[in-house]
């Protein structure tokens, strides 16, 4: 994909009920959970992630809402919902053209899904097989930044991890379509120019 700097997705981590706010942390899956957005470059290192947000919080609010959002707000000569340094998928395409892109782009994002899945795969406790986090809220999130720093050593030393079978793999694409036209006129003239 061309000019792309990262690739963004949420993944929901279980963890054990809450205390507080416990409907807060049940995932659209019906079980507590955070949900986490991890940011990754094309080499699968974990560039960012965010762990605050309760399993029920949409993936385009955490977004709206975090750093690396406003950052990019900000700086606007680099490119959820479809802004202009962020491109969603299509869901219908038709063209020569829209099917090259939607080709390019499902491959950029499956970087995003390699990544997460195998930071999971490495940290069994944060996948579903693992069962949820059985430590208290605070002490999850701790496991789960601590578990993301770990994941970036390794990669850098490259040590291999043993992943799940991509079938076992969880599926969290909600294919999100957030309607906007600057965006959808800009991934437009992108496939026309270079799909």
């Amino acid at each position: 994909m061309p000019n792309t700097v990262g690739c963004v997705d949420g993944t929901l981590i279980a963890i054990k009920r809450p205390t507080e706010r416990e409907d807060a942390y049940v995932c659209r899956k019906m079980f507590h959970a955070l949900n986490v957005q991890g940011v990754c470059y094309n080499k699968k290192k974990r560039l960012t992630y965010l762990v605050k947000w309760p399993g029920c919080t949409h993936d385009a609010f955490i977004w709206n809402n975090c750093e690396l959002m406003n950052y990019m707000e900000n700086h606007q000569n680099i490119g959820h919902p479809l802004r202009q340094y962020l491109l969603a998928p299509l869901r219908n395409p038709v063209t020569p053209g829209e099917r090259a892109f939607y080709s390019a782009h499902k491959r950029a994002r499956e970087i995003i899904k390699d990544t997460i899945g195998r930071w999971k795969s490495r940290w069994m406790c944060l996948h579903k097989y693992g069962g949820p986090l059985t430590v208290q809220l605070e002490t999850a999130i701790d496991v789960i930044v601590s578990t993301g720093i770990l994941h970036n050593i390794c990669e850098d030393l490259g040590l291999t991890v043993d992943l799940l079978d991509p079938a076992e793999q969880e599926n969290e694409d909600e294919n999100d379509d957030i309607q906007n036209i600057d965006r959808r006129h800009l991934r437009n003239r992108l496939i026309v120019e270079r799909f």
